[in-house]
């Protein structure tokens, strides 16, 4: 059982500002202290229906880290299986719940005319499995909505948040998180000005909950934003997962490198 006090839902004093998306992210991905991957995000607003908003997320030049040798080659099939479902077009609700795919059949198209060359290309049991396992993935939406909210990237970029630094706020929130099992996870939130920056504000997130008797799930976050647009300048991120056993921390960095790739 989550362990949940003072909880307030998203719509009392948070925001998502999704129409003004329009951007290039850096993403580094780390298990403990290691880097697993590098890779760019280009996360574009659509259009609104009504409550719900279509984000189109595009993945690009991803760099497999760590490990060489065989593990390598399982990254890389991971990588190459992954990059067929870019683009892709998320539907959110006002909550940043994924609710809907809104290119799903444009997926499947794709996965089948590429598919063919990687099985081509990557041999062997493990690989033949892994194909087949994201193909019923692939295939199925409902499946690969629960895919994408485990997704760490998506988790820490669509997060309703506290936009109100002037006063200081601190606002009590709840939040799901698929770290692999969902977790409902108290979260108190936090906005400032940066000190010595009056065109960016700061977004200091912190939580805990008892995900059973053994196990503690701990995150903290740390968001940058455009005073003016409230556009996402860099975002990092950490789940710490921790039992009688071991501690387990995984952590996102992104930064938004627009300036440096124009359109």
């Amino acid at each position: 059982m989550s362990n949940l006090i003072n909880i307030q839902q998203p719509s009392q004093g948070l925001r998502l500002r999704l129409e003004v998306l329009n951007e290039r992210y850096e993403v580094l991905y780390y298990v403990s202290d290691s880097l697993v991957a590098k890779y760019f995000m280009e996360v574009k607003f659509v259009k609104r229906l009504k409550k719900q908003f279509v984000i189109e997320i595009n993945r690009m030049d991803e760099v497999a880290g760590g490990n060489e040798g065989i593990q390598n080659h399982a990254l890389d099939l991971a990588c190459a299986c992954g990059k067929i479902l870019f683009p892709i077009k998320i539907v959110l609700d006002e909550d940043a719940k994924i609710i809907a795919i809104n290119n799903h059949q444009e997926i499947i198209n794709r996965w089948l005319n590429q598919v063919p060359a990687l099985v081509a290309y990557y041999s062997g049991e493990v690989a033949d499995m892994y194909i087949a396992q994201t193909e019923q993935t692939l295939m199925n939406a409902n499946e690969l909505i629960k895919i994408l909210q485990k997704d760490f990237f998506i988790s820490a970029f669509f997060m309703p948040l506290n936009m109100n630094p002037r006063d200081a706020l601190t606002i009590n929130t709840s939040r799901t998180f698929y770290v692999p099992e969902p977790i409902a996870t108290a979260i108190i939130q936090t906005a400032s000005m940066l000190e010595g920056n009056s065109s960016h504000f700061q977004v200091n997130l912190s939580g805990r909950c008892l995900v059973d008797m053994l196990t503690n799930l701990q995150i903290e976050g740390l968001y940058v934003l455009e005073k003016a647009s409230c556009k996402i300048y860099s975002i990092d991120f950490l789940w710490k997962i921790e039992d009688t056993e071991k501690l387990n921390e995984i952590s996102i960095s992104i930064q938004s490198i627009k300036e440096l790739l124009p359109y």
